[in-house]
């Protein structure tokens, strides 16, 4: 006994173990019956007992690995959704929410989950049975039970969700509804997430506008395209005629009706125009330089196409690039002579110039701009 003792004790891990090895003592003691023994009978019993053993050890293996989860740190199928706990996804084994603690499964079924990387983001959002739901990423609490269409991650403490009528609704993080207009018509791949207080809204017509926190248009729906500069609280549009403005997030527009490009960098609105001349606002729409380029550079004449002669000299004038990669003359204290509307420009002598407009026309101008015949 004292050995059979020992022997339990190295067994008795979890309760799987323990109910197999008390289901093993009880086959052995009803084997070693004396009434009951025969070489004969000892065998058939060690054999079925065997075969129990077998099956009982099969079946606890699968629950066990049903309700625990214990497939190792292989980081191509599982990830932290938190500091409690972890997501499994691996297809062909199904996708479940383990606690990291004790790796006991609590949620199965999952067709996907996402949580945001931002780490005080406190809902994650996930999809089973085809609808979508929101739990707690830190205790694994389903806060909104898997009952939209579509469904987004919270931002700005807000998460937009999509009910089976098409309509755009936004709840807060105890699944409230806060938002609800029947003008908000879900479109189809487009993300409805707010970004500096406001969130980029459809009307179901095609057009686009900016609502704020409570729900109201603070820029109409009457553009193409919307989307955020890298200038916290100003928006890029776009109309129907592919005309570009830069909006504030109190809806006043600072570039209007702009027909080539908008820019915006940390410093200044860059605008470039169908000439290709470029201009640079502040962010009250304020004018602050004319004559904007990306580059200068001097040109020199007297080489041949592929560089191979010594230059005789260097132009008068000099080639600025704006949009484009577009390039004009400029004067040699700084004066825009020509708009950029060449493609490359040769010095043919001290100040005449052969300004290409394409890759093979090219017209002769002097250090004025003018075309010299």
């Amino acid at each position: 006994m004292n050995g059979m003792s020992r022997w339990y004790a190295t067994v008795d891990s979890n309760p799987e173990q323990r109910l197999l090895s008390s289901l093993f003592y009880f086959l052995m003691f009803s084997v070693m019956e004396k009434n009951s023994f025969s070489w004969f009978g000892l065998l058939v019993k060690l054999f079925g007992i065997l075969i129990a053993v077998m099956v009982i050890y099969w079946v606890g293996t699968k629950v066990h690995r049903y309700l625990y989860h214990e497939k190792g740190d292989w980081s191509y199928y599982q990830r932290d959704i938190s500091p409690n706990l972890g997501y499994w996804f691996e297809d062909n084994d199904g996708k479940y929410i383990y606690r990291l603690n004790d790796n006991r499964i609590i949620m199965r079924g999952l067709e996907w989950l996402y949580v945001s990387d931002d780490d005080d983001q406190p809902l994650a959002c996930f999809s089973k049975g085809g609808k979508r739901g929101f739990l707690d990423r830190n205790t694994g609490e389903v806060v909104v039970e898997p009952k939209y269409k579509h469904a987004w991650l919270p931002s700005d403490s807000l998460a937009a969700v999509v009910d089976w009528d098409n309509k755009v609704k936004f709840i807060d993080c105890n699944g409230n509804i806060v938002i609800e207009d029947s003008t908000f018509v879900y479109e189809i791949d487009f993300d409805y997430q707010f970004e500096n207080q406001m969130c980029v809204m459809t009307d179901g017509k095609g057009y686009m506008g900016l609502i704020d926190r409570q729900g109201k248009w603070v820029i109409p729906p009457i553009y193409t395209s919307i989307y955020p500069t890298c200038k916290n609280g100003y928006w890029y549009l776009e109309d129907a005629e592919g005309y570009e403005y830069v909006a504030d997030n109190l809806g006043k527009l600072v570039i209007d009706k702009v027909s080539k490009d908008v820019d915006v960098s940390g410093d200044a609105i860059c605008v470039t125009y169908e000439d290709h001349t470029m201009q640079l606002f502040d962010f009250d729409g304020k004018l602050m330089v004319d004559f904007a380029y990306n580059d200068i550079e001097n040109i020199k004449y007297g080489e041949d196409e592929y560089g191979d002669e010594k230059p005789l000299g260097v132009c008068r004038c000099l080639k600025y690039e704006a949009g484009d990669s577009y390039v004009g003359l400029m004067s040699p204290e700084g004066r825009r002579i020509t708009a950029p509307l060449y493609n490359s420009i040769k010095g043919v002598g001290p100040d005449l110039y052969l300004c290409y407009i394409g890759y093979s026309e090219a017209i002769l101008l002097n250090g004025r701009g003018e075309e010299v015949k």
